[in-house]
Parts: structure tokens; sequence; C-alpha cells
């Protein structure tokens, strides 16, 4: 498991929003394990110093990332109620502020 994406993250991918700026890979790892194997992690905006609030999950399959999205989205965690969403366009993912882009799916 790494925290910078060697290949672009294309499947199996979840977007957690709404983390705490402290929260870690470790964190999102303890999360997420009981559900499935977790295979990479990324912050972005972690490269300048200025977290986002919001990371993205490889899950080595698509029934973990479907799992965790009915389990954990609107869930407390860190004092925060998190979103937990299946990312279906990697684009969307990367640049969230795009409304053109719209691909992510909600539980």
């Amino acid at each position: 498991m790494s925290e910078e994406p060697i290949l672009p993250v294309l499947y199996n991918t979840l977007y957690v929003g709404n983390l705490e700026f402290t929260a870690t890979a470790q964190d999102l790892i303890d999360l997420l394990s009981p559900i499935g194997e977790v295979v990479q992690i990324y912050f972005p905006g972690a490269r300048t110093g200025k977290p986002r609030g919001y990371a993205l999950v490889q899950m080595k399959n698509e029934s973990d990332v479907i799992s965790a999205c009915r389990a954990l989205n609107h869930q407390i965690f860190q004092d925060r109620s998190i979103t937990v969403a299946e990312v279906r366009n990697p684009m969307t993912a990367v640049f969230p502020w795009n409304p053109q882009l719209d691909g992510m799916r909600f539980s």
C-alpha cells in the first residue's frame, strides 16, 4: 500500500470526504481494512502541504468498494460525518471543482 499512486487510480476507488485535515493513511487503513484490502491511498494537495479534506482510496475489488459505501457513508469518523462514494470517473476525483466532470455515484 502506498500513499502516492504509481499509476492513475482507475478502478475500485472510493472518494472519502469531509475528513479531518489531520487524518492519515493509517487512519483510513484502520477504518477500511475490516471491509477489504486497501491497495493505495492518495490525499490530493498533500504535496503542497494544504490538505483538502478528502482522500482517494483504491480497494482490491469492486465488492469491497460497494460494501464500504454502504457501511461508511454518513458515518462519524474522527468526530465528522464522512462521505464515502464510489469514483466512476477518476478525473472527477482529481478535479472535483469541475462540474462538467460529474462522475461520482453517491449511495
